[in-house]
């Protein structure tokens, strides 16, 4: 049961790094909260629907997760 909860774990979290990395807002509209805040590291802090802006318009760019 702890495998498949894993696997299914590890699939939606790679589905988030796809959908975030291709900029699509109906992936990422269906994956992120509208509660979200995002607080980057240089103090910004985003919002669901700011984030999502970002991701589309390519203003924040994510090119790999590690």
């Amino acid at each position: 049961a702890d495998a498949k909860l894993i696997a299914a774990l590890r699939a939606a979290d790679d589905e988030r790094v796809a959908a975030t990395k291709a900029g699509d807002r109906a992936r990422l509209e269906a994956i992120y909260s509208k509660d979200l805040h995002y607080a980057h590291s240089s103090g910004k802090i985003d919002t669901y629907a700011s984030y999502i802006e970002s991701l589309v318009k390519r203003t924040t760019i994510y090119e790999k997760y590690d």
